[in-house]
């Protein structure tokens, strides 16, 4: 299993994953779209002051909180 969290992030796969081999890839957004980020400053919820980036996606958070 190979996890992704990018925007775009489809597009790495696209075309270079052999079907004969049993890997299995999920990403957070297609090859043409953005993903969402949460956790951001500013935020409900925010992350801590010390933190000026976003600590999650909507993708990942949607399943390891879950």
């Amino acid at each position: 299993v190979f996890y992704l969290e990018a925007c775009e992030s489809g597009s790495i796969f696209e075309g270079h994953l052999p079907e004969d081999l049993n890997i299995y890839a999920t990403t957070a957004a297609n090859a043409t779209e953005s993903s969402w980020g949460t956790y951001c400053p500013g935020g409900l919820p925010s992350p801590p002051p010390e933190f000026d980036t976003c600590l999650g996606d909507l993708y990942s958070v949607s399943w390891m909180e879950d």
